[in-house]
């Protein structure tokens, strides 16, 4: 009786990955955790500027730079005379906060690592430069076998 149920498991577990093609996973919230937000009034805190008139000077360029890499300078141009500091001191503080509010979900990661020996795996995930800066220490590209990040492919999840 155990050795019948054992062999329907088994050829279900079988049907069930055929159909499973990938499996794709985000990286904000879900491998990394962390909060955009408080990192955007804390970079306002740091600036001194009100976090509303900072969320509203980000916003104009911010969801082109999700998507496109290469507008980085035009951002941190338009940013830095918003906050009356250099491109740089903008860029360093964004990479700084980033680093210091993202950490990983050691359960999710290991479930990554687990599942890449069975199935495709993937990463598709909203990311602007400065995030994507600060998480190349998790080294996620490697975790996967597909990630795709919005600034490099122009193109949102």
């Amino acid at each position: 009786m155990k050795r019948a149920k054992k062999r329907e498991k088994n050829k279900l577990n079988h049907r069930i990955k055929l159909k499973i093609k990938a499996i794709i996973f985000d990286v904000n919230g879900v491998i990394l955790s962390g909060r955009n937000r408080i990192i955007h009034k804390e970079l306002a805190k740091k600036l001194r500027i009100n976090d509303e008139a900072w969320l509203d000077a980000i916003d104009v360029y911010w969801n082109e730079l999700v998507k496109d890499e290469n507008i980085t300078d035009k951002f941190l141009e338009y940013s830095s005379k918003v906050a009356h500091t250099s491109k740089k001191k903008i860029r360093e503080l964004f990479i700084k906060e980033y680093k210091k509010k993202f950490f990983l979900n050691k359960e999710v990661y290991n479930l990554v690592k687990f599942l890449r020996d069975k199935y495709k795996t993937g990463i598709l995930s909203d990311q602007v430069p400065f995030s994507y800066e600060a998480i190349k220490k998790f080294d996620l590209n490697s975790l996967v076998d597909v990630p795709i990040w919005s600034q490099k492919t122009g193109l949102r999840k």
